[in-house]
Formats: structure tokens, sequence, C-alpha cells
């Protein structure tokens, strides 16, 4: 009789922890069902007992939610939602007098300890877009010194990751940078608008960048680029326009 009560009661133990375990499993996958600011709760209680690979998964379906519900934040842009739209990694961002809800990618610096080493350095590479964004009003707004730091940040990432998750972005980011660094903005061109002309503190920073940076491939590209433009007193012409065109493919 003792022997059936003892058979009895670890069955049940057992039935228990497998209970506990389903349980546990399915409140694991459950995220996928949360609205933004359900998932932001879950981010904060969870992610630190999870894998670096299951963390980097969460983080990025919460990215890809932003974008999606982002729409249903366009009438939230004013102060008083400000604490909000933080809840749910936004921010509001001006252009051309108009205020409206962006990304804000600084919502995930406490968290990038819990991911890959990839996702890392991809929400690190858009934190930095997100706390200074490079273009307002048809005009760059960093420097040429920041233009190319983070232009050779993204092609180290590239060049490391080149399986990731996040690479498309990190490409379409890049692209963005070389037509930066190929052309300029409508306000704040590379070449002067009459003379077609290089300015000459541009030539200095160009050269300085080449000399610094001898291994990238995009600095090859743009020693090459700088060599044609050296043969016409850095004024373009069909040859470094041509050149321009080849390296940089329909941004011109």
């Amino acid at each position: 009789m003792r022997k059936l009560i003892s058979i009895g009661i670890i069955f049940l133990l057992l039935l228990s922890l497998t209970g506990c375990n389903k349980e546990k499993e399915i409140t694991k996958n459950n995220y996928l069902e949360l609205n933004l600011m359900q998932l932001s709760e879950y981010i904060e209680k969870n992610i630190e007992n999870m894998n670096k690979e299951d963390g980097a998964k969460l983080l990025l379906h919460f990215e890809n939610l932003q974008k999606i519900e982002i729409v249903n934040y366009q009438n939230k842009n004013t102060k008083e939602f400000s604490e909000e739209l933080k809840k749910v990694g936004y921010k509001l961002e001006t252009a051309e007098g108009d205020l409206f809800p962006v990304i804000d990618y600084s919502f995930y610096n406490n968290y990038i300890g819990y991911v890959t080493e990839d996702i890392k350095e991809y929400f690190t590479i858009m934190t930095r877009e997100s706390e200074q964004v490079p273009a307002k009003d048809a005009a760059l707004v960093i420097d040429k010194e920041e233009i190319f730091k983070r232009a050779l940040n993204q092609e180290k990432f590239l060049v490391n990751h080149p399986t990731s998750e996040r690479k498309e972005e990190i490409e379409l980011l890049f692209s963005k940078y070389i037509y930066f660094i190929y052309y300029g903005l409508d306000n704040t061109p590379l070449f002067d608008y009459y003379s077609e002309k290089m300015k000459e503190e541009n030539v200095t920073k160009y050269k300085k960048v080449i000399e610094e940076n001898p291994e990238s491939s995009l600095i090859k590209d743009l020693s090459l680029f700088m060599d044609i433009l050296e043969r016409n007193n850095y004024a373009l012409d069909n040859t470094s326009k041509e050149y321009r065109e080849a390296v940089a493919p329909g941004l011109g």
C-alpha cells in the first residue's frame, strides 16, 4: 500500500513539473502576441534570463513591432505623451516645423548586453543615428569626420557579420552614407554648383581619411576617385562623374 502511495506521489510530482515546464514554454512564446507596451514590460522582466540568441530575437521582434505600430502614435505628437512614447521606445522629432514620433534607439542601450555581437553592434550603430540624425531639411548636419566614422563602422559591420539578420538594414544605411560622401546633399553639396569644383577644405579632409584608413574598401574606392579629380584640379569632368556613378550606382 505504501509503495502504491509513493508511486502515486512521484507520478503527481512528475506531472506537476511537466506542467510547469509547459507553462514556462508557452509564456516564452506568448510575447509574439503582445502589443508594444506589453512587450516593453516583458523585455524589462525577462530578457536578462534569456540566452543571447533568444534575447536578440526578442529585441528584433520589438523593433519590427515599433516600425509597424508607429502609425498608431502619429497623433500622440505633443509633449504630454512624451512619457508614454518613451516607454515604448519612441521620441518626438521635428522637421520643417512638424513634430512626429520616431524610434529612439537609445531605448536598447539597457539591453545590448543580452544579445549576440552582431545585434549589439547593430543597435549601437542605430543609436548613433537616432541621437544625432545626419541630415535635416536637405542639408548634412554632421561634419565630414563623423560621416566617415559612421560609414566605416557600417562597412565593418557588413564585413564582420555577412549573415546577420540586420545585414539589409545596414546595407541600406551604408548606401546612404556613400551618397553623402560622393555627393553631399542639395543644401550642402560636395561640389560647387557652378564651378563643379570640390571645396579645398573637403579635399584636405578626404585626403586625411584616405591616409588613415588604407585597408577599407570604401576608402580604396574613394582614393581612386580623388586621384581622378586631382588630374582636373578637383573639378568634376566626364571621367570622374562616370567613376562616381560606378561606385555609387543609383545614387546620383
